[in-house]
């Protein structure tokens, strides 16, 4: 049976593992056919994630989305949650919460909309390209070297996907008339001035409702290289549910993507990191990668190119 690409399950369940699905994926596939037959599910190969409140209720008589799937060992409820993804320093060995982990965030105070003292936030994309490119985009050329992260000795930048609820409250800054209801511009929002951006990220953590409510868990906005791709910056108390790690190489399809909208050449993945000095790139002590300036007489200073992720 041909499987959405998109969806994902536990892959490790023998019944998964007996329809040849070892990649987190295909699950509700296997629910609809398999477990109950439904075919409303079915239905949902095509569109996983576009079915209306009536449609759930009159599948199950509740709204909320469809019963969980027993091979997924609580899932998110379909309908309910949206892939997001992110670029991360990735260190198969390291546990949940530590540095190279998909569900570590490291250390805050320089990003985009960073407020520590008020709040911990995860900068998430709503496409893998996007996801490639706020992490790689500002690289003129891009090769295999650019996927290492000496930060976190032996770890190398993978992609990971993660679940966040339909429901979070996201405040949408590529809507005009919040954008009036804040007194800011559009400049204001993807503009590189971390003071700004800063100042207004909190502003937005800290909107209540006429019963004292925070409004909002984060905002919504548009991708600095390219608008159609959406950036999330969310600072919800629960942490987004993790799916899968993706190891990235020059191959991957989501670099390959991002590497065709943004135009960038790539070097040879056999490339080394003396190749790559040579060639007028490195990486520093600080996990960035540094343009190293072909005359070391030149006396130009080394300028940031590559991050850790997402959140500039």
């Amino acid at each position: 049976m041909p499987l959405h690409p998109k969806i994902f399950s536990c892959g490790d369940h023998p019944a998964v593992a007996a329809a040849g699905n070892r990649t987190v994926r295909a699950c509700i596939d296997l629910h609809a056919v398999a477990t109950f037959g439904c075919p409303h599910l079915a239905d949902v190969r095509e569109r996983p994630y576009e079915w209306s409140a009536t449609t759930r209720r009159s599948h199950n008589g509740r709204s909320g989305g469809c019963h969980r799937c027993p091979l997924c060992c609580g899932i998110w409820h379909l309908g309910e949650a949206m892939l997001v993804y992110r670029v991360f320093p990735y260190l198969p060995q390291a546990t949940s919460g530590e540095a190279g982990h998909a569900m570590h965030v490291h250390a805050q105070g320089s990003g985009r909309l960073d407020n520590p003292s008020h709040y911990r936030i995860w900068y998430l994309a709503l496409e893998q390209a996007g996801a490639i490119a706020e992490a790689f985009g500002d690289l003129d050329e891009w090769g295999s070297a650019m996927f290492d992260c000496p930060l976190i000795t032996g770890s190398r930048r993978a992609l990971a996907t993660y679940l966040l609820s339909d429901y979070t409250p996201l405040l949408d800054l590529d809507d005009s008339r919040n954008l009036l209801t804040r007194g800011l511009r559009p400049t204001q929002v993807i503009e590189r001035n971390r003071a700004a951006t800063q100042s207004w990220a909190l502003t937005v953590f800290n909107e209540r409702n006429d019963r004292y409510e925070q409004v909002w868990q984060g905002v919504r906005w548009w991708s600095y290289h390219r608008p159609q791709w959406r950036i999330i910056g969310y600072w919800g108390e629960t942490a987004p549910q993790l799916l899968v790690v993706e190891e990235l190489d020059l191959t991957s399809p989501a670099v390959i993507d991002a590497s065709t909208s943004l135009m960038r050449s790539g070097r040879p993945s056999s490339l080394t990191d003396s190749d790559a000095v040579a060639s007028g790139s490195s990486v520093s002590t600080s996990g960035q990668f540094v343009d190293i300036e072909a005359h070391a007489d030149s006396g130009a200073a080394r300028r940031p190119m590559a991050r850790t992720g997402l959140g500039r």
